[in-house]
């Protein structure tokens, strides 16, 4: 997952893989990083299961992850816009009490 298309080995759960694509290498051994400890921690939990039962596990846990950041950025950008429209009505309110304070003569 390089920018030049370069292949970088990874180890995840004990696998060696070879990745190829944009990212940069140090990102690719990130993300690699991030799978593998998701992967140790559900072992950990249940040392009974196999790899493909915790890559499945891990792979729920990450995409559990990846919609409550989105659910929490949905709600921050409603928040942002509610805030951002009472502002605004704020300032068109101010805004009318000058004009009406200091009509524009004509």
């Amino acid at each position: 997952m390089s920018s030049k298309g370069e292949r970088i080995q990874v180890k995840i759960f004990g696998q060696q893989y070879t990745l190829k694509g944009e990212a940069e290498a140090d990102y690719a051994n990130e993300l690699a990083r991030y799978v593998d400890q998701k992967m140790q921690e559900i072992s950990a939990q249940s040392p009974s299961g196999s790899p493909q039962q915790i890559a499945i596990l891990a792979a729920i846990n990450i995409a559990h992850e990846l919609f409550q950041c989105r659910k929490n950025q949905k709600e921050q950008e409603r928040t942002i816009g509610e805030k951002t429209k009472d502002i605004i009505e704020s300032i068109e309110e101010q805004f009318e009490e000058f004009r009406l304070e200091f009509p524009h003569s004509a």
